[in-house]
């Protein structure tokens, strides 16, 4: 899914956008194939006689709705984290049957996370703006009294080849405010929690890498280029 930003006159595309394009791909063609395989294994008794060719169609687009699951279970979660900083509540005392297991796992791990670590929130879920790209980040403040940023994942594992960049690009964006940056995985499957700090000096390195993505994106697109007011 592509976000774009304003800026006054200028629209910006995300910092999610540009990792996103000019990235490996090998992982996701990976993972589209293993979802075409379990789609198949779990229908298996079904794919006999005339329905073959449905589940075959269905099994070549299981990523989709694979994909889709994961956007929504990430909103969710998002939302209800915000929920909890700006009005300080104790997020296992809300209501979460109407939550998918998924979501109710990765708020789980949150709520060991926030149990592990005080956090004083000065801003959530707030836009960040660069040279010609913006994004959101989600929590600005103090971790056990370090001034850090953080950003919320839902994903199996932490990615460093990506988030790394994205986050290193709030970091600037910000303005190098936070003595520390780090990626919080909520997992969807077991309600534990994976952080991972990272400091200024890889920050730096990692912008540097966001830097060369972003002048290939817009290379890429000299029109999009135009609209940010990056030329």
């Amino acid at each position: 899914m592509s976000h774009k930003y304003k800026d006054g006159h200028n629209i910006l595309p995300s910092v999610t956008t540009i990792i996103s394009e000019c990235s490996n791909k090998d992982a996701l063609i990976q993972w589209a194939g293993n979802s075409a395989r379990d789609y198949i294994i779990d229908h298996w008794e079904f794919m006999q006689g005339m329905c073959i060719d449905h589940h075959l169609n269905a099994a070549r687009f299981a990523y989709r709705q694979l994909s889709m699951d994961a956007l929504n279970t990430g909103s969710e979660v998002h939302a209800a984290i915000e929920y909890d900083l700006e009005h300080d509540q104790v997020m296992i005392g809300m209501e979460l049957s109407c939550f998918t297991d998924d979501t109710c796992n990765a708020l789980m791990a949150y709520m060991h996370f926030k149990t592990d670590y005080r956090l004083e929130p000065t801003g959530v879920e707030f836009t960040v703006i660069g040279p010609g790209w913006a994004g959101t980040m989600d929590f600005k403040g103090m971790l056990d009294g370090k001034s850090t940023l953080l950003d919320w994942k839902t994903s199996k594992a932490i990615y460093m080849d990506s988030m790394g960049p994205q986050l290193a690009a709030y970091w600037v964006a910000d303005g190098r405010w936070a003595d520390q940056a780090g990626i919080v995985r909520l997992d969807k499957k077991t309600g534990d929690y994976e952080l991972k700090l990272i400091n200024p000096k890889r920050l730096e390195h990692y912008y540097n890498i966001f830097q060369k993505m972003a002048d290939l994106y817009f290379t890429r697109h000299p029109i999009i280029a135009k609209k940010a007011g990056v030329v």
